[in-house]
């Protein structure tokens, strides 16, 4: 490959990445609470659309993270991966 052709790749995204944390942990949560999107959704009164893109790439606002958390039993921390999370 010569340095003309790589400047035009882009960088590889990590599954490490803070989005796909909290996408990877707001799925775990909801996996142990033996709940489907669509439950979890009805309970935490989001769309169906909102958990799904929770998942898929972790993009939760403060508001969606803190109805999330109270439907799973955890903090708010403990889906976004930040530390101090229980």
């Amino acid at each position: 490959m010569t340095t003309r052709e790589s400047r035009f790749l882009l960088p590889a995204v990590k599954r490490s990445s803070v989005g796909s944390t909290a996408a990877d942990l707001v799925r775990r949560r909801r996996i142990a609470a033996s709940l489907s999107q669509f439950k979890l959704a009805a309970l935490a009164g989001v769309s169906l659309q909102t958990v799904s893109l929770a998942e898929r790439a972790g993009l939760l606002s403060p508001a969606m993270a803190g109805r999330l958390a109270a439907v799973l039993g955890c903090e708010v921390a403990d889906l976004l991966g930040e530390e101090g999370g229980k």
